[in-house]
């Protein structure tokens, strides 16, 4: 599936507290905003929740939707107990702008992985056996993005 044939984004929690996040792309402030509301509606009614973020679909955010994503990233700090982010190694421009983004944002719970036993291994102590077991299965659901979203 194309990439503008794909939803842009998707946040959905199907296994306890473990909410799913991929982004395909942010074209927009608009779209940012309505993701951020996604993501705050979902987190706000999810006791503890681990944000897992696949970003591993490469977009470069022209300046105004990375100024956007560091005012989502602030301010969904509220409503999450930690973040993993997900990142494509083969992408490394993306994966510097994401990782300076996030580190702009200055949070010890939020962190950018492009190895996934990494990041697995960093939600440990956060996720139950049924949470890592579906975690492993939705990062393990990249290639077939186009029926994972």
């Amino acid at each position: 599936m194309k990439a503008k044939e794909q939803k842009p984004w998707t946040v959905e929690r199907t296994v306890g507290h473990l909410v799913e996040i991929r982004v395909n792309r942010l074209d927009s402030t608009d779209e940012v905003k309505r993701f951020y509301d996604a993501i705050v509606k979902l987190g706000s009614t999810t006791p503890d929740a681990v944000f897992l973020v696949d970003l591993r679909t490469p977009v470069i955010f022209a300046q105004p939707v990375a100024s956007a994503v560091i005012e989502l990233m602030t301010k969904a700090n509220r409503v999450r107990k930690k973040t993993a982010i997900l990142l494509a190694g083969e992408h490394a421009v993306f994966s510097m702008q994401l990782a300076r983004l996030v580190k702009q944002v200055g949070d010890p719970k939020r962190q950018t992985f492009t190895d996934p036993n990494e990041l697995l291994e960093w939600l440990t102590d956060s996720l139950t056996e049924p949470e890592t077991k579906r975690a492993k299965t939705f990062i393990g659901a990249y290639k077939g993005l186009s029926s994972a979203s």
